[in-house]
């Protein structure tokens, strides 16, 4: 009985990262684990004194591993038809060069397309070039795309063109890359912030344009750089520059 548990445990555990229902997948894991424990106690307590009684406690066993195993059957081939919806796909992204490290995030082209087009245009004329991380909040957003932000004097080859909200499904997760505006002014321009969180509040109140594919260990660390009361940050997190590169990665399909 050992030997299942082991195997059990090895064949499941990985999923807890991999699937959605991996959490409960592992709990029955731990459960296999368990019983297999207590039956291996109980039957070297009872088997000299008591054959019977071990007898009777081998058939409980065997009848709890064989529900346990009958569940993990019935919801792995859920948990990996989710994980099979994915495609290697090249396509065009965006690539942040900041002096703490580099992000990249892909669009959402499809469902956010004059948003995403007149972000593009502003990254090809050399926007955000010298922009710095103007908001911080720890482990929720970093928030970036201020002009007046710029270090280099001049004028720029590029003009900002106010954009509406674009209405759709797409949430606000970690890595959610997603315009900002005012409060009062529900265009959106240049700024934009990356999530750390779900942030449900966003949602429908923002145009999301895309979503972090690498990096986002960057995120996390610029979010905590030491800030003042305006959750500027105290270091500069300066934007070197973006670029639109083309890029493989793996998406999910619907």
């Amino acid at each position: 009985m050992g030997k299942i548990s082991v195997l059990l445990t090895r064949k499941f555990l990985p999923s807890w990262k991999e699937f959605p229902l991996g959490g409960f997948l592992g709990v029955l894991c731990v459960l296999a684990v368990n019983a297999d424990t207590q039956f291996n106690r109980q039957v070297t307590k009872y088997a000299k004194k008591t054959p019977s009684k071990a007898t009777w406690l081998r058939l409980g066993c065997s009848v709890k591993l064989a529900l346990i195993l009958s569940g993990c059957q019935l919801l792995l081939p859920a948990a990996t038809a989710r994980a099979a919806k994915k495609e290697k796909v090249r396509e065009q992204v965006a690539v942040i060069d900041t002096n703490l490290g580099r992000i990249v995030f892909r669009f959402f082209e499809q469902e956010s397309p004059k948003t995403v087009g007149a972000f593009k245009k502003l990254v090809q004329g050399g926007f955000y070039s010298g922009t710095l991380i103007h908001r911080v909040l720890p482990e929720l957003l970093i928030e970036a795309g201020d002009p007046e932000t710029r270090v280099e004097d001049g004028a720029l080859a590029v003009t900002v063109e106010p954009q509406p909200i674009e209405k759709n499904d797409l949430k606000h997760h970690p890595g959610t890359v997603s315009m900002g505006h005012p409060r009062e002014d529900l265009m959106s321009r240049s700024e934009f912030f990356i999530c750390l969180q779900d942030v449900g509040y966003f949602d429908g109140k923002h145009t999301v344009i895309g979503e972090v594919i690498e990096g986002l260990k960057v995120v996390h660390a610029i979010s905590n750089v030491p800030r003042n009361s305006k959750q500027l940050p105290l270091f500069p997190v300066r934007i070197r520059r973006i670029s639109l590169e083309e890029h493989e990665f793996y998406k999910e399909v619907k």
